[in-house]
C-alpha cells in the first residue's frame, strides 16, 4: 500500500522536481484496519507533503515498532510553527504562509486525516520546525489476521492487509 500511494503521487513530485521515496521492509507488518481509509490517509499526507515542499524530498517510511506499525511522511518543506501545529488538524484551518503563498486548498486535508485515523484506531502525530520540514506519523496497533480470515473463511481480502 505504501509503495502504491508513492507511485500514484510520483507524477506530482516529478512535476516539482522533488525526490519521492518509499522506505519499507521487505516483509511488511500486518495491520487489522480498513484499508481504504488508511490509503486515503496516506495519499492525503503524501499529497500535502508534495504540495507544500518547494524543493528537496518527500519520504514515506514504514516500520513495525513493538506492537505498533508506524507510517511516517517526511518532507523538506518550510515546516510548521509550533503555535500552528494543533490548528492544522482543524477543518478549514490554513497556515498564514498558505494564504501568503496562494497555496490552493480548503484546509480540509488534515482534518480528514485526523478523522479517518480516529475511525481506524490510529493516532496521527506531527513533528515540525520552521525551516526543517515536517513529519506526520500514523501509528496503528499491529495485529495479525484472525485464524478464520487466514483459513479463507471470508470472501475477498477482508480488512487484514500487509502494509
Amino acid at each position: 500500500m505504501v509503495r502504491k500511494v508513492v507511485e500514484e503521487a510520483r507524477p506530482q513530485a516529478d512535476e516539482k522536481h522533488l525526490a519521492l521515496r518509499a522506505r519499507a521492509p521487505e516483509h511488511a507488518p500486518w495491520v487489522a484496519t480498513e484499508p481504504r481509509f488508511l490509503e486515503l490517509i496516506l495519499a492525503n499526507l503524501v499529497g500535502n507533503a508534495i504540495k507544500y515542499t518547494p524543493a528537496g524530498a518527500v519520504e514515506v517510511a514504514l516500520e513495525g515498532r513493538g506492537d505498533e506499525v508506524r507510517v511516517s511522511v517526511s518532507d523538506s518543506g518550510p515546516g510548521i510553527p509550533v503555535e500552528e501545529q494543533e490548528r492544522v488538524f482543524e477543518p478549514f484551518a490554513r497556515g498564514a504562509r498558505d494564504a501568503e503563498a496562494l497555496v490552493p486548498g480548503l484546509g480540509l486535508g488534515l482534518a480528514i486525516v485526523r478523522d479517518l485515523g480516529a475511525a481506524i484506531g490510529a493516532r496521527v502525530e506531527l513533528a515540525s520546525m520552521p525551516g526543517a520540514g515536517s513529519t506526520f506519523t500514523v501509528i496503528l496497533p499491529q495485529r495479525r489476521p484472525s485464524t478464520a480470515a487466514s483459513a479463507g473463511h471470508r470472501s475477498g481480502p477482508g480488512p487484514h492487509h500487509p502494509m
